[in-house]
């Protein structure tokens, strides 16, 4: 990714974080604050409904506390003035008294008159179809006429009350007064007023309060949802809010009902459930201030981007893009030609000027730097090959010493002296060898000599036969170095198992003192494998040199050496030399392959790092693993057979 995108998304991104955390404050706390202030408008509406429905029966109370002490109505009550009914109880009293329920009725309850008007469509209403009042004649109950409360019933005490009845038509505004006797004695009867919260009264309800859509209904815990019977159940003085969905709000109110019919002894009246839908005007216009700040600030984010693009282009990424280029250049070239030239003042000025410093420095230093390393190279090949020949110098300088040797052995100065005799008895060579008894030993002495000297040819022969081997190895290593320094390989179809048994005999050759080693092979059965020959020949004699100089250093009477041949997938040879020598500390095993590192008091450090150098340009690997000194070290070479078979047999 180009330095301008990353700069471009980085920017982005802040004014996106910016934009978008400014708008989960805005509406966690903005918009919180318009919900608020929604909710509060919502709770004020239901309250003031509320206070409208008791407001209204307020003033139906006063009205039948106005009944209750008109002239004529105790006398009425107690029959000495019929008169009333047609003076103050004619037709159409409900409608001008804005009533829908006037009862009248004498102490013990018994309806003296009474009407009932359906508001919405102003029929009267039979006694029939409204069980919660009794029909003329009839006798009023005794929760209306004596209170709800079972002590004010047991004394028999009528008394005023004001409160709601659920009828047939709905919620009705009941009030009833008792009536002064016209003698100054007790209550001569009962005065009751009553009002439907009829569609006429809730619509007016709702336009004096701003609601929409008012139910009033007393609470029926079968019928009621989950949310209103436990807002009916904890209620505390406070409404309940709902969002019904983006539009409305759902709002709850309790009004407590003072009157009821047919309750248990302390049992209390069902609540009014007060029920309205307010709109969602405010939140919406937070809502609209809330998305026009984002819209806003992403503007202005976007604008401020592009400023900053601009200005970064001209003064940041430009120069920058102009140094790549000139980098690039550099990198695809290899050129130290290259120029920036950058007339500038500030820090790019100054990365531009020390660029061409830099350049001109490593074009001086780079025909030097060249020499250096063809110097190098060529001190690894010769440090490599005196090594390796020094190895193999020690085996020809061994059989050179055997030879020496075997040669003075030789019976020599027996021969002399047999050839004196012969020269001293040449005249009666026949007559000495049958008669003198030294004579008649020279047959057998003969034989023996014959013999030591065949046995002592044999011994000579074999040490020139091994000097040759040797010899040969030394031209062999410098062949294969040759072709080393010429990049060819010489891949041959070799029995892995013999080489390793030759990697020992040379290493036995390169060290004849170093005797009385257990070698234990652990071959498997293998095809032969396509394998450079002499570099891998070289690798296991520098790791069986190695492993025999770790067990002799340590000095115990474990004195062991493990080869194991195997192949633990297709195409790969493994090859593992286990040694108990002296081991190799956790802290070394990254390093024994390192030029010039050794733990030996004689080590040159040349070994490891030659055999894991050839090692890598046959493909493969040369690992070491070690449980800590004392404990012996496994060194394991692994080649890739498919790699060197796809080359072919190079010579």
């Amino acid at each position: 990714m180009q330095l301008r995108q990353k700069i471009l998304l980085i920017l982005a991104g802040v004014v996106g974080v910016y934009a978008i955390t400014d708008h989960v404050v805005q509406r966690f706390m903005v918009l919180g604050q318009f919900h608020d202030l929604e909710r509060s408008r919502a709770e004020a509406s239901t309250v003031r409904v509320k206070n409208a429905l008791e407001s209204e029966l307020e003033t139906l109370s006063g009205r039948c506390s106005d009944w209750a002490r008109g002239d004529g109505t105790s006398e009425f009550l107690e029959g000495t003035r019929p008169e009333f009914e047609r003076e103050r109880l004619a037709d159409g009293v409900l409608g001008r008294e804005n009533l829908d329920v006037l009862y009248l009725c004498d102490a013990r309850g018994e309806v003296l008159w009474g009407r009932c008007v359906d508001p919405d469509t102003s029929r009267l209403v039979d006694a029939e179809e409204l069980s919660a009042l009794p029909q003329v004649g009839g006798t009023l109950a005794e929760e209306l006429r004596l209170g709800w409360r079972v002590e004010d019933r047991m004394r028999g005490l009528l008394r005023a009350q004001a409160g709601f009845l659920q009828t047939e038509l709905g919620p009705l505004l009941v009030s009833t007064q008792p009536v002064p006797g016209s003698g100054g004695g007790g209550a001569s009867g009962i005065v009751l007023l009553g009002r439907f919260v009829s569609e006429r009264m809730t619509g007016e309800l709702q336009q004096e309060t701003g609601v929409t859509r008012l139910e009033v209904a007393f609470h029926d815990p079968g019928a009621a949802t989950e949310a209103e019977a436990a807002f009916v159940e904890g209620y505390a003085g406070e409404p309940l809010i709902e969002p019904r969905d983006g539009d409305w709000l759902q709002v709850y109110h309790l009004i407590e009902t003072q009157v009821g019919i047919g309750l248990a002894s302390d049992s209390r009246p069902s609540p009014l459930l007060v029920r309205a839908d307010v709109d969602r005007g405010i939140s919406k216009s937070g809502q609209v201030a809330v998305n026009y700040a984002l819209g806003s600030t992403v503007a202005a984010g976007l604008v401020l981007l592009w400023v900053l693009i601009g200005l970064l282009q001209k003064t940041v990424l430009g120069p920058i893009s102009h140094l790549m280029n000139g980098a690039v250049r550099i990198g695809e070239d290899d050129t130290a030609d290259v120029r920036f030239d950058l007339e500038r003042s500030d820090e790019i000025g100054v990365l531009s000027r020390e660029f061409d410093n830099m350049m001109e420095k490593l074009a001086a230093s780079r025909a030097a730097l060249v020499d250096t390393a063809r110097e190098a190279g060529k001190s690894e090949i010769a440090t490599g090959i005196l090594h390796n020949v020094g190895n193999v110098l020690n085996s020809v300088n061994v059989s050179s010493s055997m030879l020496a040797k075997k040669a003075d052995d030789l019976a020599t100065k027996d021969l002399e002296a047999l050839n004196q005799v012969i020269s001293e008895h040449a005249q009666d060579l026949a007559s000495f060898m049958a008669e003198d008894p030294r004579g008649k030993h020279f047959s057998p002495f003969l034989s023996a000599l014959t013999e030591e000297m065949s046995k002592g040819k044999e011994s000579l022969t074999e040490e020139i036969e091994s000097l040759s081997q040797g010899i040969d190895r030394i031209r062999d290593l410098v062949n294969s170095q040759q072709d080393y320094v010429r990049r060819t390989e010489v891949i041959e179809s070799v029995d892995v198992r013999a080489l390793v048994d030759k990697a020992i005999a040379v290493s036995e050759n390169v060290d004849a003192f170093h005797r009385g080693f257990e070698v234990v092979r652990e071959y498997d059965e293998l095809p032969r494998c396509p394998l450079d020959r002499y570099k891998t020949l070289e690798v296991l004699v520098n790791l069986i040199q190695n492993a025999r100089q770790a067990i002799e250093e340590r000095g115990d009477d474990e004195r062991r050496l493990t080869l194991r041949v195997m192949s633990p997938e297709p195409e790969l040879l493994r090859i593992e030399v286990e040694d108990t020598g002296l081991g190799i500390a956790p802290e070394n095993l990254a390093r024994v392959f390192d030029h010039g590192f050794t733990t030996k008091s004689n080590g040159n450090g040349f070994g490891l790092h030659t055999a894991v150098n050839a090692a890598t340009e046959m493909s493969g690997s040369l690992t070491a693993r070690s449980a800590g000194p004392g404990r012996g070290a496994t060194f394991v070479l692994e080649l890739p057979t498919r790699v060197h078979a796809e080359s072919g047999t190079q010579s």
